[in-house]
C-alpha cells in the first residue's frame, strides 16, 4: 500500500497521473446533460443524433464518457467507436472495419468488408443476447453523403438480421452545413436516419456549470484507482485535510474568468478550462500545506498559461 501522504511517492506516480497522460475523464455537467438525452435517444432506438459544438468544447471526452457509461448501463448492447477521417472518402468501409479491430486483407474488396463487419457486429450481440447495436462517430462533420450511404446500407442489413443500429455522432457545426446540402441534394432518406436529431453541447456556459466541474476535481475524480483520494487531494493533501477545497474558490475563479472579453463568444472553450484547473494542481502542489490557499494572482496565472485569451480572441474573428 503507498503512503500517499509522503510527497516523494507522489512524485514517483506523477508521470502515471490521468491529468499528466490527457486521460481526465471528469464527468462535466455539460457530459451529463449530453448522456440523458442520448441515453433516451438509444432507449428508444432512435436511428441517429448528433452533438455539435465549437473545436476544444469536450466532444472528444464527451464521447468517450458516453460509451463508457453505455457499456455499463447497457450492457447487452455493442458500442463501437470510429473518428472520421475526411481524407480517406474512398476507404470508409475500411475505416470501420478497422475501427471495431478486425483484421482485413490489404485489397479486400467492399462486398467482403461490408459481410466481415456485418457478421462482427452480430457475433459481438450474439455474445451478450443483445440485438441492438450503437455506431460512436468522432469529427461526424467529415462523413460524406457517399459515407452516409455505407451507414444506410449498414443500417438496412442488420435490420434484416433483426439488429437496430443508431448512430451518434459529434461534429464541429459544419456539420450542419453537410445537413443543408444533403437537404438540396433531395436525399432527405439520409437526413432522416442520421441528421434529424441535433443536439448542441455547450463549453463551460455558467458559474453553475464551473461548479460541477470544481465539484467532480474534489469529490468524483479518483487516483490512484481504488485509493479513494481524489485528484485535489492527491496534489493538496495536507491543505485537503485542512478543508482546502477548489470548489470554495468558485466565485474567485469564475470572476478572473468573466473578466475576459468575450463579446460573441458565449462558451468557454473546456480543454482551456481543464487547463486551467490542471495548472493550478500541478504547477502549486509542492506550496501544499495545512495553511496554503489560492489567491487571485495564482488564478490569473493559471488563466494566462492556458490561453483561453487567445482562443476566444480567434472564435470572436472567425465568428459571422
Amino acid at each position: 500500500m503507498l503512503d500517499l501522504n509522503d510527497p516523494g511517492i507522489r512524485e514517483d506516480i506523477l508521470d502515471s497521473h490521468p491529468i499528466i497522460k490527457g486521460r481526465s475523464l471528469i464527468l462535466t455537467p455539460m457530459i451529463e446533460d449530453a448522456y440523458k438525452k442520448i441515453r433516451e435517444k438509444v432507449w428508444l432506438r432512435h436511428s441517429g443524433l448528433f452533438l455539435y459544438a465549437q473545436p476544444r468544447m469536450g466532444k472528444t471526452s464527451c464521447l468517450t464518457a458516453v460509451q463508457k457509461m453505455l457499456n455499463y448501463e447497457y450492457p447487452e448492447k455493442y458500442t463501437s467507436q470510429l473518428e472520421a477521417d475526411g481524407t480517406k472518402s474512398a476507404n470508409f468501409m475500411k475505416d470501420l472495419v478497422k475501427a471495431a479491430h478486425l483484421f482485413h486483407k490489404s485489397r479486400e474488396l467492399y462486398p467482403e468488408l461490408l459481410e466481415r463487419y456485418l457478421g462482427h457486429v452480430e457475433a459481438q450481440l450474439a455474445a451478450v443476447d443483445g440485438d441492438h447495436f450503437i455506431l460512436l462517430i468522432g469529427e461526424m462533420q467529415n462523413v460524406s453523403r457517399d459515407h452516409y450511404g455505407v451507414l444506410l446500407t449498414i443500417h438496412n442489413r442488420l435490420k434484416q438480421r433483426k439488429i437496430s443500429m443508431t448512430t451518434v455522432g459529434f461534429a464541429q457545426p459544419q456539420i450542419l452545413n453537410r445537413r443543408s446540402s444533403l437537404f438540396v441534394g433531395e436525399a432527405t432518406n439520409l437526413i432522416a436516419r442520421f441528421l434529424s436529431e441535433p443536439v448542441p453541447f455547450p463549453g463551460c456556459v455558467s458559474k453553475d456549470y464551473l461548479r460541477g466541474i470544481l465539484k467532480s476535481f474534489d469529490q468524483e475524480s479518483e487516483f490512484p484507482e481504488g485509493s479513494g483520494w481524489t485528484y485535489t487531494r492527491f496534489f493538496f493533501p495536507s491543505a485537503f485535510a485542512a478543508g482546502f477545497k477548489l470548489g470554495i474558490y468558485l466565485d474567485l475563479i469564475w470572476g478572473a474568468l468573466s473578466e475576459i472579453d468575450r463579446a460573441g463568444v458565449n462558451h468557454l472553450p473546456m480543454e482551456h478550462v481543464f487547463r486551467i484547473i490542471e495548472h493550478l494542481l500541478l504547477a502549486n502542489r509542492r506550496d501544499d500545506s495545512a495553511s496554503f490557499r489560492l489567491d487571485e494572482p495564482i488564478i490569473k496565472e493559471a488563466i494566462d498559461s492556458s490561453g483561453v485569451r487567445q482562443f476566444v480572441e480567434l472564435m470572436k474573428r472567425a465568428a459571422p
